[in-house]
């Protein structure tokens, strides 16, 4: 199985309750599977792993995104930081 990057296909819908497995997951983010392995190994992605396999519930999967978000645009400008000082 490849691990290249596949035209975007649209939108990906995360079940909370749905169980998924890394490759998965990296498909329907328009993610390279060692990128979530990464993600995975560092702690910040919640998985489980059952005979072998590694498991990831759609809730972790989505705590995993939001935990990532950045500041909003503007957010900076706002508190008077320019290139992340004041």
């Amino acid at each position: 199985m490849s691990t290249s990057l596949q035209p975007d296909p649209g939108p990906f819908r995360i079940d909370p309750a749905t169980v998924y497995r890394p490759t998965h997951l990296a498909a329907g983010l328009g993610l390279k599977l060692s990128g979530i392995l990464r993600e995975i190994r560092a702690g910040r992605l919640r998985s489980s792993k059952r005979r072998g396999n590694t498991l990831i519930l759609g809730a972790w999967a989505l705590a995993w995104i939001e935990a990532g978000e950045g500041p909003r645009k503007g957010a900076r400008a706002a508190a008077g930081q320019v290139n992340g000082r004041r």
